[in-house]
């Protein structure tokens, strides 16, 4: 285990033709051994209730977003296993 945290950020210009390559792009650092645990999406173009929550639950994320038509829409991803560390002690 390591004390640090990955964070990256995407502008994805619609998370529906780009749910693939996010998911794969996750997958691929994890085989890395460089997880992201965070991961803020931004320009998603999709309602709440168009949001993919189950796929991102099922390759092992959690997010909260706020989801609009056009242009609009932003997202935050964490992996579920960061939920579940213990902070470092100061």
């Amino acid at each position: 285990m390591t004390d640090s945290i990955r964070i990256a950020a995407w502008n994805v210009n619609s998370l529906k033709v780009r749910l693939p390559h996010v998911l794969r792009w996750l997958q691929d650092q994890e085989k890395k051994k460089q997880a992201i645990d965070a991961l803020c999406l931004q320009e998603l173009k999709l309602t709440d209730d168009k949001y993919p929550h189950q796929e991102l639950e099922a390759a092992g994320y959690l997010s909260i977003a706020a989801g609009q038509k056009t242009y609009n829409g932003v997202a935050i991803i964490v992996r579920k296993q960061l939920l579940l560390m213990q902070p470092p002690p100061f």
